[in-house]
Parts: structure tokens; C-alpha cells; sequence
């Protein structure tokens, strides 16, 4: 019983103790996601093949992209990683599968 008590006691003592947001190991943390998930700032604006918007992208999978880009469509409402994967290029399409924009990434 005595045991019980203690870790319960130890327990809400732990739960209770407040991270520390702005300490080193947080910044470390949020550098080291900025790295990983963001593209950096001089490839955001990368992406632009206009020449494929309102396109089928079955015609324009070939000639348009670098050879070695990995290319997905992106229907609506369709859940994706949000991950930053460099050489990757999205082709979002409508409901008739028509090419309404292309993104990196």
C-alpha cells in the first residue's frame, strides 16, 4: 500500500513539473524539424511548369519534369504526407482530374 502511494505521489509530481518551451533541447528540437520538413528558401519558388495547368496529367507525365523527379497526383480532399521530400513535384487536380496547380515538395 505504502508503495502504491509512493508512485502515485512520484507520479503527479512528474506530471505537474512544466516543460521548459524556450530551453536549448526545444530549440534543437524545432532547428532540427526545420531542417527536415521545410524546403529551403531559395527552392520554395522552384516549382513552376504552368505549361501543364488544366492538362491531363497522364499527358504531360513525360517532357515536362526532370528525369529524375518523383511525380504524384494529388486528387481533391486526398490525404498526403506533409513532408518535404526534395525532387518530389505534386500535381493537384480537380474533380475531372484536370491539373489546377503543381507544387514541390
Amino acid at each position: 500500500m505504502k508503495l502504491c502511494l509512493l508512485l502515485l505521489t512520484l507520479l503527479s509530481v512528474t506530471i505537474s513539473i512544466p516543460a521548459q518551451a524556450d530551453g536549448p533541447a526545444h530549440k534543437d528540437l524545432v532547428d532540427a524539424t526545420n531542417e527536415n520538413d521545410q524546403a529551403p528558401e531559395e527552392d520554395n519558388n522552384a516549382c513552376h511548369y504552368p505549361e501543364v495547368i488544366g492538362k491531363n496529367p497522364d499527358d504531360v507525365m513525360t517532357g515536362h519534369f526532370p528525369d529524375d523527379a518523383v511525380i504524384r497526383v494529388l486528387q481533391p480532399g486526398q490525404m498526403v504526407t506533409m513532408e518535404y521530400q526534395f525532387g518530389r513535384i505534386n500535381l493537384n487536380v480537380d474533380d475531372k482530374g484536370v491539373i489546377v496547380s503543381v507544387t514541390c515538395g
